[in-house]
């Protein structure tokens, strides 16, 4: 009996705590739906007041400077209307003259521009040709100076051989004099 017992008030008290815990999780969840959704929406339809007040106050605004545009506007064709017969032809004759001498003066300019690039072409093309003869002359130069190194080789082996072959015939005779016998000792 006393096991029944246990086992009842040990249900009794899970059940306590996992309907007290379920309570505060459904009330925190309660209050914080409840409060969140409020708030957003209450910032959004005082955004959108704000909005709307800003939109109506520059719609105004661009209606007063549409007339203000048009008024001027009207202004503007009822001047020119009365003022097309006041246009000076002497202006226009000038500002023909003045355009087509801008026109003469843009032509001579490309003209040299042109002249300009024909000549960088050619004096490209100088600076080429010279490089290249200069390319050759120093490859001559080389050519020269490695012939005249080789003379001088030569001649240093020439003189060297000469030298030899002098001193060879110098030991040679000496050589063939020593071997002829001397007939006064003998005697």
């Amino acid at each position: 009996m006393i096991y029944i017992l246990i086992k009842i008030m040990k249900n009794t008290i899970i059940k306590t705590i996992v309907g007290f815990l379920t309570g505060v999780a459904i009330t925190k969840i309660s209050v914080t739906f409840n409060n969140s959704p409020i708030v957003t929406i209450e910032d959004n339809i005082t955004n959108l007041k704000s909005k709307i007040i800003a939109y109506s106050e520059n719609e105004t605004k661009l209606i007063e400077k549409y007339n203000e545009l048009y008024q001027a506007y009207t202004l503007l064709i009822e001047n020119n209307s009365s003022s097309n017969e006041a246009i000076d032809l002497q202006n226009i004759e000038y500002l023909q003259e003045y355009y087509s001498n801008l026109e003469n003066q843009i032509e001579d300019l490309n003209h040299q521009l042109e002249v300009k690039n024909t000549e960088n072409i050619e004096q490209q093309d100088y600076i080429q040709s010279l490089e290249n003869t200069i390319k050759e002359l120093e490859n001559k130069i080389l050519k020269m100076e490695f012939n005249d190194q080789n003379d001088s080789q030569t001649k240093e082996l020439k003189d060297k051989t000469d030298e030899i072959e002098s001193k060879h015939d110098s030991v040679s005779t000496i050589a063939s004099e020593s071997s002829i016998p001397v007939g006064s000792n003998e005697e």
